[in-house]
């Protein structure tokens, strides 16, 4: 039995040149192989250049991003008077309405436009880093949308966190939809309480009791305020230590559903998954078919616990703990 809807394609965004396309300002690119050949296999791909969409050629002067009068603006280094700031900020507006049905978004490293963290910002006396013009602005313009760009593909933690975040966003996109109901909220909202718990239970808490003050119909101000809020408590790095604790709490909670030789088995698998002697989805998947025999519908209808196959196959595989 599955509750979740596995037919929906998932959406990602994804810098163009990392797809192999010859778009970066050498006329070259960055062809990512586990975005391509891995992710490529459980996602739609939506490859998007900022400087070719704007009207910059292929190849093209490269781009310093250079911090003056308190303002970080892209000027051709080879053209300092030629300044394409607004362009690439005007795209990001533009842009940012197509990327709200989607649940993520992979970007160039160190790109003037499309970098997450570690672009080079030129100062008078000094040299920075921070964020691609196009990339902080559709950070900014969608707070929620889970972001990571290639080197942090490369990283498992990293990696593991981007998608959940990825995969809880698309379940938001199903049950909530676009003009989301207070019902339809606390649907999501308790589907999603045991992920949520791993990360932080007090932020949960403080979410729970913010829908508890909403009424239809709901405006986008409290729907955009708890959607950023829930991924910034799904951003915050859950430990194994978390892991158990939550499992752990629901061996107990539901001890009298149970039969006694079940228990045991459940116990022994969180010991050996605090000993790392068990993959994370061995437990769950156990849980998964004690929820299942006992009709314990809470229970299955957790995110935490009803990962699609894509999400196995991405975060839960026999090497994951």
């Amino acid at each position: 039995m599955s509750y979740f809807n596995r037919n929906t394609p998932i959406k990602l965004a994804i810098s163009s040149c990392l797809l192999g396309e010859n778009v970066r300002y050498d006329g070259k690119n960055k062809h990512n192989q586990y975005a391509l050949d891995t992710l490529g296999r459980y996602f739609v791909f939506t490859p998007l250049c900022p400087e070719v969409a704007i009207g910059l050629g292929t190849p093209r002067p490269p781009i310093d991003l250079v911090s003056k009068d308190n303002s970080i603006r892209a000027i051709f280094n080879s053209t300092p008077g030629l300044d394409i700031t607004s362009r690439l900020r005007d795209f990001a507006e533009i842009q940012s309405e197509v990327l709200n049905s989607h649940c993520g978004y992979i970007v160039k490293a160190r790109s003037p436009s499309c970098g997450l963290s570690d672009a080079v910002i030129i100062s008078a006396d000094d040299m920075n880093k921070g964020p691609g013009i196009y990339t902080h602005q559709v950070i900014k313009n969608i707070p929620h949308l889970p972001v990571i760009d290639e080197i942090g593909l490369a990283s498992d933690r990293i990696r593991d966190n981007f998608l959940e975040r990825v995969f809880i966003l698309s379940h938001w996109h199903k049950v909530a939809g676009a003009s989301p109901t207070v019902k339809d909220l606390e649907t999501f909202h308790a589907n999603c309480t045991l992920a949520l718990k791993t990360h932080h239970g007090d932020i949960h808490q403080d979410l729970s009791g913010y829908l508890l003050s909403l009424r239809d119909p709901v405006s986008r101000e409290a729907i955009n305020y708890y959607l950023k809020n829930l991924m910034e408590c799904l951003k915050i790095p859950v430990t194994m230590d978390s892991h158990i604790r939550v499992i752990a709490g629901l061996k107990e909670k539901y001890s009298a559903l149970i039969s006694g030789e079940e228990g045991v088995l459940l116990a022994t698998d969180i010991k050996n998954l605090e000993e790392q002697r068990a993959t994370f989805f061995t437990v769950t998947r156990r849980l998964r078919e004690l929820a299942g025999k006992y009709h314990a519908e809470d229970l299955f209808r957790q995110t935490y616990l009803n990962p699609p196959p894509a999400e196995i196959a991405l975060r839960f595989n026999e090497t994951h703990t």
